[in-house]
């Protein structure tokens, strides 16, 4: 039987190393875990879950810590996962498949997997793809090479090949907006480091223009991704990533029209297979509000993408899905307009196959079946969605769009549903309660605003506040500020209770952390 070993490095991965080892525990037979400094318990974790930790001195060196794990894999095949990287369930039975397919043959030394950057933080919303080498054999000449963006070289060379198989995906949450920003200042400050020590090298441009872009350094973006272009160094998996870097940088700041086509053109012209040309130019020209021209760059676009399943190198480079539920969802709006009711539904219907939480694209969707019975519309929405997991997106969508008993139906399946807000009331044609609502809630932030201004010890005339209170509220307040609280309203007296208990209620926490510093001394 073949021997796999599995490994990764980590520091303060306790977030990511379960789902790591959930995984790979499926597939190999040994766990291989280099740790470089972990504070949390990601130690602990890996420990427990079966694997052999060591600990590697952190030196600011990916490619040295990749290759100190190597050197404890014992097993004929490495897959070296990062620690938030990870194979769906559907994808674990074919690995072992494709390893014992190709392990015969000496010639083979690695498999080129499909990597997904998908936003964990925005319900795994697909953000593009490259090729990677995360699986491969246990040899000495196959070691990794950078500081950061570290890549396997192999030094034999000796007429050894690489196969690409695009049925093995790997999802990588790396990318997701919660983390972004801190691991891309990371790795510019590596880069920086490693640039200050030995000089800029040609394979650094990419990466540069990866980290300013990400950073929103559109400036310095397109002047790194130029120099990547003009570098030629072309990367395995990464075809076409310098040139999307330029032309969204130019869109965000707003180049003109004429210089971002050139650049599409450009780009389409060194990529011509590459989906998402036609597909950023179709979108260019939609925001000059030309559609009629917009609309044959996308379907140019979607049957370059069609053609990339059946071609596994580009299949890897796949760039285009990103755009896809934005350009189905305007060819679905030019059906609209063309009143192609049936036609403007199957562009939305297969927008929302690539992703289905895009909420502007749902609610055109959504309008074309709004007209439906509510027993009808539900039964379609608990076929696309999980009508549990899925509902607090639906109602959020449902509500924007006013879709009373649909939105009842999937609001009421949420986490901490109460049932009393003013939104229930109103998609449910409860006006008379929705206003009682409405008033209640008002008048909470009336109170709200004069305790605010009572804090600052604010006249009512001073009081921004007072240009939209209603005339009871300011005589309210005019009269308890003026001690006049025997003949006072109920509600100026209310108020004046308000101030006071809220004061008697300030003092006792006041109170309650001085006794606590006293018994901490």
């Amino acid at each position: 039987m073949i021997s796999i070993s599995a490994c990764v490095i980590v520091r303060d991965e306790e977030k990511n190393i379960g789902q790591w080892l959930q995984c790979v525990q499926q597939i190999a037979d040994e766990l291989v875990v280099v740790d470089t400094g972990s504070t949390d318990r990601t130690v602990f974790i890996a420990e427990q879950g079966g694997a052999r930790v060591y600990h590697f001195a952190w030196c600011n060196d990916f490619a040295a810590a990749k290759n100190f794990a190597l050197e404890h894999a014992r097993g004929e095949w490495i897959i070296f996962l990062d620690a938030d990287e990870y194979f769906p369930g559907r994808v674990i039975p074919r690995l072992r498949e494709h390893i014992k397919m190709y392990h015969p043959n000496r010639r083979i030394v690695g498999i080129i997997c499909r990597l997904l950057n998908i936003d964990k933080d925005d319900k795994d919303r697909f953000i593009g793809s490259i090729g990677q080498i995360r699986v491969f054999r246990n040899m000495k000449a196959l070691r990794y090479t950078g500081v950061v963006h570290e890549h396997l070289m192999n030094t034999s060379r000796n007429g050894r090949c690489l196969k690409v198989a695009e049925d093995l995906e790997i999802y990588h949450t790396g990318y997701s907006q919660k983390i972004i920003r801190a691991k891309l200042q990371r790795n510019l400050a590596l880069l920086q480091d490693k640039i200050a020590s030995q000089g800029e090298q040609p394979e650094d441009f990419l990466y540069l223009a990866d980290c300013y872009f990400g950073l929103g350094d559109y400036a310095r973006a397109i002047q790194h991704a130029k120099k990547a272009i003009d570098s030629g160094v072309d990367f395995v998996g990464m075809r076409g990533q310098a040139e999307n870097t330029l032309i969204v940088s130019m869109i965000q700041l707003k180049y003109p029209s004429e210089e971002i086509l050139q650049a599409i053109d450009t780009a389409a012209a060194a990529n011509p297979t590459a989906p998402e040309y036609p597909m950023r130019k179709g979108l260019l020209y939609w925001d000059m509000q030309d559609y009629l021209k917009a609309e044959p760059f996308f379907k140019q676009g979607i049957a370059l993408s069609g053609q990339a399943k059946e071609a596994p190198s580009a299949c890897l480079e796949n760039n285009g899905r990103q755009l896809l539920p934005h350009v189905y969802m305007y060819l679905g709006k030019l059906e609209k307009m063309k009143l192609n009711m049936q036609q403007a539904v199957n562009y939305f219907l297969q927008g929302l196959e690539v992703y289905p939480y895009e909420p502007t694209l749902f609610s055109c969707f959504y309008q074309c079946i709004a007209q439906e019975p509510p027993a009808d519309i539900i039964e379609v929405l608990n076929n696309m969605y999980d009508k549990n997991e899925d509902a607090a997106f639906l109602a959020e969508v449902l509500r924007k769009n006013h879709s009373g008993q649909v939105y009842l139906y999937y609001v009421r399946r949420t986490a901490g549903y109460q049932g009393d807000s003013l939104p229930d009331y109103v998609e449910a044609g409860r006006y008379d309660a929705a206003a009682v609502k409405a008033a209640d809630e008002l008048d909470s932030l009336y109170r709200l605003g004069i305790w605010s201004a009572q804090k600052q010890d604010m006249e009512p005339e001073q009081a921004v506040l007072t240009l939209i209170l209603p005339d009871t509220y300011k005589k309210a307040w005019q009269s308890f500020r003026k001690n006049e609280t025997e003949d006072a309203t109920p509600l100026a007296r209310t108020l004046y209770n308000m101030k006071t208990s809220l004061a008697r209620w300030h003092s006792s926490i006041l109170k309650m952390g001085a006794s606590a510093d006293e018994t901490t001394k």
